[in-house]
């Protein structure tokens, strides 16, 4: 063999050593990205479990609540409400307020 020819062997193989770390650590990172991804993905799938579960149990206590206030509303009457301190209303006033222009209408023409 002549010097040339053992040069290119080598670069030969030099570069070969060189394609394979580059596809040996894109092997390795699509791997840990799908890794990731697979673990990102089942962690979603868990929590949205979890959250769907309280979800049901809230609404379960709000309904409750509901059924609650409902029963004791129809407990609640004049005596109910003098008992626990409520005093009947006297007479409401209410006070209406005339719009600007109206309120002024009156004194331009004077």
């Amino acid at each position: 063999m002549s010097y040339k020819q053992v040069q290119q062997q080598i670069n030969m193989h030099a570069s070969g050593k060189q394609v394979y770390k580059v596809v040996g650590t894109l092997c390795l990172l699509m791997i840990g990205l799908y890794v990731y991804f697979i673990s990102a993905i089942t962690f979603n799938v868990v929590e949205r479990r979890g959250l769907e579960t309280a979800l049901k149990t809230n609404l379960s206590h709000v309904g409750q609540l509901q059924l609650t206030y409902l029963s004791l509303t129809k407990q609640y009457d004049y005596t109910y409400a003098t008992a626990n301190g409520f005093v009947p209303v006297g007479h409401v006033a209410y006070v209406d307020r005339t719009p600007l222009p109206v309120a002024f209408a009156g004194h331009a023409n004077e």
